[in-house]
């Protein structure tokens, strides 16, 4: 789960000034408000992302490659959450060793049904959070 800074959930992409006043605009001019509060929500309501002291297990998903994509899941009970991250600044098509999300799986946010894939490929920054 993301670490939310001082006017990150508005949009405030600038660092503040650390010994002078500096105002946050509030204003959520590109919709990160809704954004943070669905993943406090999905943290706080799916059991696969309780701590690992707690039975949250992360488990890394392999792939062809790992410079660029981060995948991995964690399940815990019924629950189960899978992510991948394309960490570049390019397009990069992966190549998963076993089929991603798995079967009853829905995207995040959208709450599609998915369908399993073997390869997948992710713009630049770009991040898909499956759950179940």
């Amino acid at each position: 789960m993301p670490l939310i800074y001082s006017g990150q959930e508005a949009g405030l992409n600038r660092r503040l000034q650390f010994f002078e006043k500096d105002s946050i605009d509030w204003t959520d001019k590109d919709g990160f408000t809704g954004l943070y509060r669905s993943l406090n929500t999905l943290k706080k309501t799916n059991k696969a992302l309780l701590s690992q002291e707690r039975g949250g297990k992360v488990t890394e998903i392999g792939n062809n490659n790992p410079a660029s994509i981060f995948s991995f899941k964690r399940a815990h009970e019924r629950n189960e959450i899978v992510c991948v991250f394309n960490l570049s600044k390019d397009s990069v098509k992966t190549v998963f060793n076993e089929a991603v999300p798995g079967r009853g799986f829905t995207a995040f946010l959208s709450d599609e049904t998915v369908t399993p894939v073997n390869e997948m490929e992710l713009a630049p920054w770009e991040y898909r959070i499956f759950v179940k």
